[in-house]
């Protein structure tokens, strides 16, 4: 027999109507609390504060019906809107770093910044790229909005051929070439991120990323020549895969990102032989819960281990950027520090990068507590004690993809928002 449910239902004015009412305004106050889900096409306003005056009124005792929030911004069309909504946010002047003139780059889409400029891959796997010039300002690219798709991830390099997913197949493209791009594997997850680096004396090249069966996501490995080796062991998943160089071997460090719990794995990856080897398994970190979105990033430290950073939720109440030491033999038990974000974002992209003889981290991050608030594009020297005071870069409506590389006398950053990809360069002081 089905379940009976019922509902109380009171006279107007009597006692359980009242109760009524003070339960819906109470759901209405909490429904305002909470993390901050930022999308990067979605930008509703904050809701109405009380003023002080009405806060100094106890005699108040009714609230008026909460008002539907406005219709949301139309979606900037030229690059001309999305400039002037970007642009209205730019006041910031960092102590460690000389800004350039921000670049409207392109359309939003997959990039990536490189040593030359931004590189960009299209829908029908064409490659470009925006050069960069010596006062910091990048050379637009003259492509549509509809020939990017707008969140797809970035492409990885190694040697003279760039990587990436293009629907679910992992292929590449060399620099020089044009025409379709090699199909390396057809077997992979849609719009998450590969990692690739060159190793040995023959200078081979190494690529992982996530690929999707048909009940869960794993990491494994392309090796030049069409081998491919697994990553994640029997049993568990993942969602986010780097390489870093470990001396002349590589550290391969996966995130199974989960809702109840984020395991974060290592694995040495000995390659340089006839017979490639893949070391044991180790969750050096079991971290809090994560978003479909959330990745792992890394930065090789000089023995050959790597500093890695996520931001997760780190209580019911708190979000943050994390970041641990996996050490060139990997170990359980890391130890991980934080540092708190006002708010929860979604996604929460990090970039990691070398520039004036320094390791950097890059990361977003909203610009107060308060839900839907503007979000900053942060810089942080790495140093042997931590992560340094960071400072604010870039600030915008909210950040997706980011991307870091060294260019001559600093870093050029590059990044979606307001539906476009912008760039800046950070000079060095």
């Amino acid at each position: 027999m089905a379940e009976k449910r019922s509902v109380v239902l009171g006279r107007k004015g009597s006692r359980a109507e009242c109760c009524s009412r003070l339960a819906y305004a109470l759901a209405f106050e909490l429904s305002q609390l909470g993390c901050n889900p930022t999308r990067p096409d979605l930008d509703l306003p904050a809701p109405p504060r009380a003023s002080a005056s009405s806060i100094a009124q106890p005699e108040a005792r009714t609230r008026p019906a909460p008002s539907a929030p406005p219709a949301p911004p139309p979606k900037a069309e030229t690059s001309a809107q999305a400039a002037a909504l970007t642009r209205q946010y730019e006041e910031t002047e960092p102590v460690s770093w000389r800004l350039s003139e921000l670049s409207d780059v392109a359309p939003a889409g997959p990039a990536t910044a490189t040593s030359t400029g931004v590189a960009m891959v299209t829908m029908d796997g064409s490659f470009e790229i925006g050069r960069w010039q010596l006062d910091g300002v990048v050379e637009p690219i003259a492509r549509s909005k509809d020939e990017f798709a707008p969140y797809a991830r970035g492409p990885a390099f190694a040697g003279r051929h760039a990587y990436w997913i293009r629907g679910k197949s992992l292929v590449r493209r060399s620099l020089e070439a044009s025409g379709t791009p090699e199909l390396l594997a057809d077997d992979a997850r849609e719009g998450t991120r590969v990692a690739a680096a060159e190793v040995g004396a023959g200078r081979k090249a190494v690529v992982a990323y996530i690929a999707e069966t048909e009940e869960e996501l794993v990491a494994r490995l392309w090796l030049e020549g069409g081998k491919r080796l697994p990553l994640t062991p029997e049993g568990s998943q993942a969602t986010s895969v780097n390489l870093i160089p470990s001396r002349d071997d590589l550290l391969a460090i996966i995130l199974e990102g989960r809702t109840s719990m984020s395991p974060v794995h290592a694995r040495r990856l000995l390659l340089r032989g006839k017979i490639p080897r893949v070391g044991d398994d180790v969750v050096v970190w079991v971290g809090p819960p994560s978003q479909a979105l959330s990745e792992v990033v890394s930065l090789p430290t000089a023995e050959g281990g790597a500093w890695s950073f996520v931001a997760l939720e780190r209580t019911v109440t708190d979000f943050g950027l994390a970041r641990f030491l996996v050490e060139q033999e990997p170990r359980m038990d890391a130890k991980v520090d934080w540092i708190a974000y006002p708010n929860g974002i979604n996604p929460a992209p990090i970039a990691t990068g070398q520039a004036c003889g320094q390791s950097l981290v890059a990361f977003a991050r909203p610009s107060e507590a308060r839900p839907r608030s503007p979000q900053e594009l942060h810089i942080a020297k790495l140093n042997g004690s931590g992560l340094a005071a960071s400072e604010v870069v870039a600030r915008s409506r909210a950040f997706n993809n980011v991307s870091l590389a060294p260019v001559k006398g600093g870093a050029l950053l590059t990044w979606t928002a307001d539906w476009r990809t912008w760039a800046r360069t950070i000079f060095c002081k």
